[in-house]
């Protein structure tokens, strides 16, 4: 902040430097004009010239024009001013322009730097105006006695032009210095205007110095009132210009208003829009989440029930008795079956439910792959068998091994593959293969059965979800299989993908899972189990997190 207030106190300093500079100035050549107009004749006794001081230093304070922003005027005392130069010369003018401006200023200014400043701005630009006229035509005096000529009309031109430049000039200087603006700036934006009260002061100081030359004296009198009515005139057009102005401009802030106001209700109503559209989308989900509540009901219930109808029957017919050995066992196998089946649906509902509570824990040990695979072909190849289906395997030579939960994995593998027998027509084909894949061991299951439509494959791996097919309806389900099989197989740093090629066309799912390197089986079974517990963690958290998310939505 230091070379800031430095800045401004070489400013106000210069200021003040030129004002006195000025002052001196204008001091000095006030000083020399009262000395060679008091050794002349006639003399600042004249009863005249007294008299047009008189009309200069009265009239002028009381017809005045305020520049705006600036502690700076106009006024009518430039006529005769430059009368006074046309009849008693430039001495008499310079001391006439002196102390009207210091009078005048007395009326609206209590700074006495700033009242001699412009008092001496004024002997400055009159005895230029002076010197710049007997330099081009000679004494002053003798201008207007020839007539209304070309030479008066170039004389009152250039009398008007100088006084104006000068006069302003050295104003917007020390204006500019205040205001801290460029002078050109300063000058065309608040003396401009003022150009026009010279002309009109000279060209009524010529006619009037002509009736002086003619009649004599007192026609300045007469014409006295004709200039204060002209200056009123003048004065009351400035006033009304700058009304417009003002107008405009009030005009423009309420056009710039509205403007913000016809944005803000525009953006507004994009907003409301936005949050209709959101509102219609959250309620479209909210209406599908309870459908599929809906749904997940009905299916829940019509699985749980389906296998308590040959328990309930089997029973009764057990209970009721008369059946041979052969038929009791086979009841008592049925009645297995089913119980099995419905203890599957329970801990699929279980486990999912464990999934969102994160409470779904991995008992890691070192699982042979192959191992895994044979174990859940042997749980689904009978039903495969009773639909002629036929499984072809291919194993690498060397068996992978992985650390992993095994029972999660054969849940894993059981729910892929009892899901490529279910949807497999009669006399199909399943493909398992298993193979390296870089540090991953990737084992696909492709099938012949009646694929994945494109619009519900996006769709495959998410819980309580169904392709809406005749064939899926009738072989039912609760849709929690493969979402199952994504979720362990993500805490265990897999993957699993789905790929069909559309309804009619097969399918294919494929599982990765991270091999067990050569350092990681050196390390033995207790680091194993602390490297992949925390690689599963992760998994696991991304796993839980997902869900919650699903479980948030449906909630909604």
């Amino acid at each position: 902040m230091v070379p800031v207030r430095l800045e401004v106190m070489n400013r106000k300093a210069f200021s003040k430097a030129y004002m006195w500079l000025i002052i001196g100035t204008g001091g000095l050549i006030t000083s020399v004009s009262f000395y060679d107009f008091t050794t002349s004749s006639p003399g600042p006794t004249d009863l005249h010239f007294i008299i047009l001081a008189l009309i200069a230093i009265v009239l002028g304070p009381c017809l005045i024009v305020r520049i705006p922003r600036l502690t700076s005027q106009i006024t009518v005392s430039d006529t005769f001013i430059f009368l006074t130069m046309l009849l008693y010369g430039g001495e008499a003018a310079v001391l006439l322009a002196a102390l009207e401006a210091l009078c005048a200023s007395l009326r609206f200014c209590r700074n006495p730097i700033t009242i001699l400043f412009n008092s001496a701005v004024m002997a400055c630009a009159t005895f230029l105006t002076s010197w710049t006229l007997s330099f081009c035509f000679g004494s002053t005096l003798e201008i207007t006695h020839n007539g209304y000529s070309a030479t008066l009309i170039v004389a009152l031109c250039l009398m008007a032009l100088v006084q104006y430049i000068a006069n302003s000039g050295l104003v917007a200087v020390g204006a500019a210095l205040k205001l801290e603006r460029p002078v050109l700036q300063t000058w065309s934006r608040h003396y401009l205007w003022t150009s026009i009260t010279y002309v009109a002061g000279a060209s009524a100081a010529g006619i009037i110095a002509r009736l002086v030359n003619t009649i004599g004296f007192y026609s300045v009198i007469v014409t006295t009132p004709i200039i204060a009515i002209i200056f009123l005139t003048y004065r009351t057009y400035r006033e009304n210009i700058e009304a417009a102005a003002t107008q405009a401009k009030q005009a423009e802030q309420h056009a710039e208003e509205l403007s913000l106001y016809i944005a803000g209700r525009q953006q507004a109503e994009k907003e409301r829009d936005q949050l209709l559209i959101r509102e219609q989308h959250a309620r479209a989900e909210a209406e599908a989440a309870n459908r599929m509540k809906d749904d997940f009901l009905a299916m829940v219930s019509h699985e749980l029930r389906t296998p308590l109808t040959p328990i309930l029957g089997w029973i009764a017919m057990l209970r009721a008795g008369g059946l041979d050995r052969i038929t009791a066992a086979r009841a008592l196998e049925s009645i297995e079956r089913a119980a099995k089946h419905q203890d599957r649906i329970i801990n699929d509902l279980l486990d999912v439910s464990r999934i969102i509570k994160g409470k779904l824990h991995l008992e890691i040990t070192q699982i042979n792959l192959t191992q895994v695979i044979e174990a859940s072909l042997e749980v689904v190849r009978p039903a495969a068998e009773a639909k002629n289906i036929l499984i072809n395997c291919e194993y690498p030579l060397e068996a992978p091994l992985v650390s992993a939960d095994g029972a999660r994995l054969k849940q894993v593998m059981w729910n892929v593959l009892s899901n490529a027998v279910k949807f497999t027509p009669l006399g199909g084909r399943i493909d398992v293969q298993m193979k390296p894949d870089g540090s991953y061991a990737q084992i696909e299951v492709r099938d012949t059965g009646i694929g994945i439509s494109a619009d519900f494959l996006p769709h495959v791996f998410e819980r309580f979800r169904q392709s809406h097919t005749a064939n899926n309806q009738a072989l039912g389900g609760l849709g929690l299989g493969l979402a199952l099989v994504r979720y362990v197989a993500e805490m265990h740093g897999g993957t699993v993908r789905a790929d069909s090629s559309g309804l009619g066309q097969g399918s294919t799912f494929t599982i990765k899972l991270p091999l067990l390197t050569a350092h990681q089986y050196s390390l033995g079974f207790k680091n194993l189990h602390l490297i992949t517990n925390e690689r599963m963690a992760r998994s696991s958290d991304r796993a839980v997190k997902k869900l919650s998310q699903l479980r948030a939505q449906r909630s909604r």
